[in-house]
């Protein structure tokens, strides 16, 4: 999914600075080539939805189906080529297939203890510490959860995340601090932010 999260920088550098010359030369031909990948990949699965398979949540768990980070990116990438297409003024007949994928990919859902699930399967364990929350991709850097558009989903991430603990190093930890900040939970934000700053010790060898 590295592709189609890359895509993702620009199409947030065209919303930054409004180039629509650089969507139309530039970032929407990438994001073209990254979902066609895509749209071979991706497999039927459950209740008719498609899924990502063989598929991974980076660095937590084995090779699984459905991972829910490839699916929330994915997702994030057919909805910038949908509304790249709409600024672009582009005839939208051949946005459709598109879409159509887009709405056939397995949702977002919430297991039995409120969490947002990171895999297809409900086997998130409440008890797991881990520094990573690949699955919150969703909520931040993507936009597909919100607190005033999707609340139970937002609670749900915010479950997970509570869930996972705040302990962590470099990139990881710098994930957490945007993920509380788009929940706004700023106390918990501001403290990781001053751990992530505290000085390493240093030790005689």
């Amino acid at each position: 999914a590295g592709a189609a999260w890359l895509t993702k920088h620009m199409y947030d550098y065209f919303e930054f600075t409004g180039d629509t010359a650089f969507l139309r030369q530039t970032a929407l031909p990438l994001m073209k080539e990254a979902a066609l990948f895509w749209m071979d990949y991706l497999k039927p699965g459950p209740e008719g939805f498609l899924v990502s398979s063989p598929s991974y949540s980076p660095e937590h768990g084995g090779i699984s189906r459905g991972a829910s980070m490839d699916h929330q990116i994915v997702r994030d990438l057919f909805n910038n080529i949908l509304k790249a297409g709409e600024v672009l003024k582009i005839d939208k007949h051949g946005f459709e297939p598109f879409r159509k994928i887009r709405d056939s990919i397995a949702p977002l859902q919430i297991g039995r203890w409120g969490q947002l699930q990171e895999w297809l399967e409900d086997a998130d364990d409440p008890e797991t510490r881990h520094r990573h929350v690949s699955h919150l991709f969703a909520l931040y850097p993507g936009s597909e959860i919100s607190l005033k558009g999707t609340p139970q989903l937002a609670e749900a991430a915010l479950t997970s995340l509570r869930a996972r603990g705040n302990d962590g190093t470099g990139w990881s930890l710098a994930w957490k601090i945007n993920l509380y900040a788009r929940l706004q939970q700023a106390d918990t934000a501001h403290r990781l932010i001053r751990k992530i700053l505290t000085p390493v010790k240093e030790e005689s060898v």
